[in-house]
């Protein structure tokens, strides 16, 4: 996917430790060299090596979801970019604006695990009215990988979490909110979707690795496989 002059990353990230941001920077930068990459974090994480701006904005660090969406909002980039979690790999050459081709979002599509249910419980927050329904009809959209072409959805998926109990503000609030907004909208707005297998594959789905543009190490378990992919990508540079 050939690339505007300087194609637009952001990422969030709060905590000391930012081994993960600075593999996906680093990623980014070996792909698409010429890329703008901004940070939002809280004001006591680091900067990440190779960042373009880094924007530092007061939130709650227990309440996540709500602190995430209410940065790329409160970033005001009125350009399209491409939102992604610190856990990737990208290894394409990307541009927002092509993605695009004039669609006011895209959002990443569940494709892997359709059959799993969801289990009514995330780090002891419950969640009883999800309990037992396929994740394909829970969250049908992950908010690991999103394409906008300005802040303006980010806006909008903030104010419909605002609206949710105050569970989904320290997990799924942001499926929540994305399946919330794609409910309400599809009729009026022009709304598109990345391919999980090709935006956010898992290392594991080896049938699709090959058209992967971007991996994702989803889960403590898929860890030490990012950094092994990661410093073999950097050492065939």
């Amino acid at each position: 996917m050939k690339s505007e002059l300087q194609p637009a990353f952001v990422f969030f990230h709060v905590g000391m430790d930012i081994a993960e941001p600075s593999m996906l920077v680093a990623s980014i930068l070996l792909s698409n060299p010429s890329a703008s990459i901004t940070q939002c974090s809280d004001h006591e994480t680091p900067a990440v090596a190779g960042i373009t701006n880094l924007v530092r904005l007061e939130g709650n660090s227990d309440r996540l979801m709500t602190f995430r969406i209410n940065a790329f909002s409160a970033l005001h980039l009125d350009k399209p970019a491409i939102y992604l979690d610190t856990d990737m790999i990208v290894l394409s050459e990307l541009s927002p604006e092509a993605l695009l081709g004039g669609k006011e979002a895209l959002l990443c599509q569940r494709e892997f695990g359709l059959d799993l249910f969801h289990t009514g419980s995330m780090r002891d927050v419950s969640f009883p009215e999800h309990k037992g329904r396929p994740m394909a009809e829970v969250y049908p959209y992950l908010a690991c990988a999103t394409v906008t072409k300005d802040y303006t959805v980010w806006a909008d998926l903030h104010n419909i979490l605002n609206t949710l109990d105050n569970r989904f503000h320290i997990w799924y609030g942001d499926q929540e909110a994305m399946r919330l907004w794609v409910d309400r909208n599809s009729q009026n707005r022009d709304i598109g979707i990345l391919p999980e297998s090709k935006f956010a594959c898992l290392p594991e789905e080896k049938e699709h690795l090959a058209g992967a543009s971007i991996l994702h190490f989803k889960g403590a378990a898929r860890k030490s496989l990012m950094r092994e992919l990661f410093l073999s990508l950097a050492h065939s540079q």
